[in-house]
């Protein structure tokens, strides 16, 4: 879990509908927790508004997290541009793949 996204699925492994349906669990787990609980990322990066946090509280996560938010609609999760890139690391994985197919 990222504070403003998700992972990318087009690595080892990586699959955007599983991703998607994690997701959908993690959101109703998260629908139960205080929304004053702090949430602390595995990575830190900026955010789409510029600010680079280190926590964010967790209603603040549930309003301006974009895969969050992005989950209900087929449309808009596919074109998330976080979720898979067109670089070296993502032509291994595609190699792999192909190799393990």
């Amino acid at each position: 879990m990222f504070l403003g996204r998700c992972g990318r699925t087009d690595l080892f492994g990586g699959s955007q509908d599983k991703q998607r349906q994690s997701l959908l669990y993690l959101r109703d787990i998260l629908l139960e927790v205080e929304d004053t609980s702090l949430v602390l990322p595995g990575h830190q990066y900026e955010l789409s508004d510029g600010s680079n946090p280190t926590t964010l509280k967790l209603v603040d996560l549930m309003v301006n997290n974009e895969a969050l938010n992005s989950i209900d609609d087929e449309v808009e999760w596919n074109n998330l541009p976080f979720l898979s890139f067109e670089d070296d690391l993502s032509k291994k994985a595609k190699r792999q793949k192909a190799r393990n197919s």
